[in-house]
């Protein structure tokens, strides 16, 4: 909200930046370490890993008599055990918490030697050692966010909700669930004794045939959290194809190169990024991306086979699991220093640059930011627009304002490092043209934050308005304290009170929502949880007909507790219209203490540019604040992924965009080398979290989310 507002000084329109793909590399390569001759032995042997980069793994001894699980993270291995009753053990899947699950069993040896695994007992690697996870010849293969586990149980598909073991499908159903996503859909094959092994969906207590591509047989190995799937299918000639299963379709992706043999997709990210292998006689992974499957091989540095280190990849060979940051796991042939045969790793590919976002759709004569993050220190920056390098577009972010149809493209960037240059995936922007469509609009605000006493209060903000709109815009605003037990917190404030203010007169006001229809009614249609009781203290209120301008809500209780506290647009969803008021600003004004989380929800169809502030200096140099904190930080996620983050707002490209972006938004400026906090975005529909901290000595901060128009 703007609590505090000045004359804002005029704007100067910002040249237009802008973005061939090349065979640059794209990848750097990490070693994770042996395998041992037990990869492939077993038809589920993935590797997978999550939004932090965390890797789920095996690791075979250097005498090849046994296989332990193992997870890492940031060069540190961390050996997970196995159950008491077995040797041995594989890790098979991750969530984004850390939550490794696998199996236990025991170890198999060939005539030859060769180690292989038997798996007997599925596992969850907890904190406190392996847990066995439902009876014998149990195997887990994916978990979720919310715990929930896929896997198989005596050759069947199941799931596993942390206390009851449920089989999926029929009786007579055989098979096994391979994934399973954030919103609980799940994956894999499943036959019968008179059908054949089939893909399948598992979705609100139902399984789906996925069919195939035209032969007898397919398997879905991954799903994404727009419910994309991937896998593998036989064509009517008998030959495996990858698929992706999107819309209600499945469709063949493209082969590289031509008598490819077999080819199996294992993984897809949100970006909708596609990895897996192909045969051609040899394995080879790839990367499928924009329409085009490219050799890993050819995309990583140093290229396999050809450095002149002692040690290295001679090539990669697989490719089995990838997060939402583009990074890529899987196996390779690795050439050990002074040994004429090669051994089986693991690797880890990382982007050297990633371009966020990924995709968007922006309105014509609106903003879009696009930022490079590498992964080296980088001497130089450039940016490609479907593969020509824009003229002075060197910079680390890209801003176009004003954004026209022909903006729309294939962006990339390299950038230039002590090792050679490298070369981002492409972000494809997307103009959107029909001008029925509602602008997409900030429609919640939640901090979750604690008061220390009756004389404590904290406050809200928003600013109705937008370009071209008009009319009243319905809001609704909650204080929860008691209802807030439901989800495991303590200390709860008893008692919240808030009271509503239109510019500085206050309008409504509540202490007890006492199970008020109205308000039960819009909190279901706004997405907001229930209250625990119609008795429940909890406060809420809700006002229908907002002009525009400043809004804003004063939290208060009766003692000291945690409270949540949101503002909502109550605008039913099919009744946005391009003429629609909607929420220009959103903010909150608070002692940071350890750390404030404030969390804001984008609905549309376009991808919405924002401008995030943590201000601090600004308040006591301009506003004369007392006790504002002095050096503020911001971090930006999506999910448990950082999406951008800064610390004082004119030491980087993206934040030097600032002072011309808040005039387009309507907020004060920035003194030149103030230490407020500032970042740029332009973001998918959906939910954000902001995190502010501070530098040092904390303080008072002012937290602000504007859409930039």
């Amino acid at each position: 909200m703007r609590f505090l507002s000045r004359p804002l000084l005029g704007v100067a329109l910002l040249a237009v930046l802008l973005l061939p793909l090349s065979a640059q590399p794209r990848f750097l390569t990490t070693d994770l370490g042996p395998l041992g001759g037990s990869y492939g032995t077993d038809p589920y042997d993935l590797i997978p890993i999550n939004a932090s980069g965390q890797v789920a793994l095996w690791q075979t001894n250097a005498t090849q008599t046994l296989i332990r699980a193992v997870s890492w993270k940031n060069g540190v291995f961390t050996e997970l055990g196995s159950l008491a009753t077995d040797p041995a053990s594989k890790a098979w899947g991750l969530n984004d918490a850390g939550v490794v699950v696998g199996s236990s069993g025991t170890m198999v040896f060939s005539a030859s030697g060769t180690a292989s695994f038997s798996r007997r007992h599925g596992v969850v690697f907890g904190p406190d050692g392996p847990l066995a996870v439902g009876p014998a010849t149990t195997a887990i293969y994916g978990i979720n966010s919310a715990g929930v586990m896929a896997g198989e149980s005596g050759s069947r598909p199941i799931l596993f909700d942390g206390t009851t073991v449920i089989n999926l499908g029929s009786t007579t159903t055989t098979g096994a669930a391979r994934a399973i996503n954030a919103a609980g859909q799940i994956v894999g094959y499943s036959n019968t004794t008179t059908t054949p092994r089939h893909a399948f969906l598992y979705e609100n207590g139902k399984m789906r045939d996925l069919g195939t591509l035209g032969g007898p047989s397919s398997s879905a190995e991954a799903v994404n959290a727009a419910g994309q799937i991937v896998g593998f299918s036989a064509r009517a000639d008998g030959v495996n194809r990858a698929f992706l299963y999107s819309s209600g379709q499945m469709s063949e992706l493209p082969t590289i190169p031509a008598g490819t043999t077999d080819m199996r997709a294992y993984g897809i990210n949100a970006r909708g990024q596609i990895i897996g292998f192909y045969m051609t006689p040899s394995p080879r992974p790839f990367l499928y991306e924009a329409g085009v499957t490219v050799d890993l091989n050819s995309l990583v540095s140093p290229p396999p086979g050809s450095t002149p280190a002692p040690s290295g990849f001679a090539t990669l060979w697989f490719a089995s699991g990838i997060n939402d940051a583009g990074q890529i796991t899987g196996a390779g042939s690795y050439v050990t220093s002074g040994t004429a045969s090669s051994s089986l790793h693991a690797f880890l590919l990382t982007p050297a640059v990633t371009v966020s976002p990924a995709a968007a759709t922006f309105p014509v004569g609106g903003v879009f930011m696009l930022d490079a993050v590498p992964a080296l220190p980088a001497s130089a920056f450039q940016w490609l627009r479907n593969g020509t390098p824009v003229p002075g577009a060197t910079l680390q972010s890209l801003l176009v304002v004003d954004a026209t149809v022909a903006h729309g493209g294939a962006y990339a960037c390299r950038i230039t490092t002590a090792s050679g240059d490298y070369l981002s995936a492409s972000s494809i922007l997307t103009a959107q043209t029909d001008p029925g469509v509602p602008p997409s609009r900030l429609i919640n605000l939640s901090v979750l934050s604690s008061l220390g006493g009756a004389s404590d209060t904290f406050t809200l903000g928003t600013v109705v308005g937008g370009a071209g709109a008009s009319g009243p815009l319905a809001l609704l605003a909650r204080a929860t304290g008691p209802s807030l037990a439901a989800f495991g917190l303590s200390d709860l404030l008893t008692d919240p009170r808030l009271e509503f203010f239109s510019g500085l007169t206050r309008t409504a006001e509540n202490n007890d929502w006492a199970g008020d229809a109205v308000v039960r009614a819009v909190s279901a249609q706004v997405g907001a949880f229930s209250f625990a009781s119609a008795t429940s203290r909890d406060a809420s209120v809700y006002v229908a007909t907002n002009p525009p301008g400043d809004k804003s809500v004063r939290v208060s209780g009766t003692g000291p507790g945690t409270v949540l506290a949101e503002i909502y647009d109550a605008t039913p969803a099919a009744a946005v219209l391009p003429s629609s008021p909607r929420l220009v600003n959103l903010s909150v004004l608070k002692p940071l203490g350890s750390g404030l989380t404030v969390g804001f929800v984008i609905a549309g169809t376009a991808s919405k540019t924002v401008l995030v502030r943590a201000v601090g200096p600004t308040l006591a140099a301009d506003f004369s604040l007392p006790g504002a904190v002095a050096d503020p930080r911001l971090t930006l996620f999506s999910g448990p992924v950082k999406v951008a983050e800064n610390d004082n707002w004119s030491a980087s490209a993206n934040g030097l965009a600032h002072n011309l972006l808040a005039a387009r938004s309507g907020a004060f400026f920035f003194a030149n080398g103030s230490k407020d906090a500032a970042l740029v975005a332009t973001l998918a529909p959906g939910s954000y979290t902001v995190v502010a901290e501070a530098v040092g000595a904390t303080g008072i901060a002012l937290v602000e989310v504007y859409e930039v128009p």
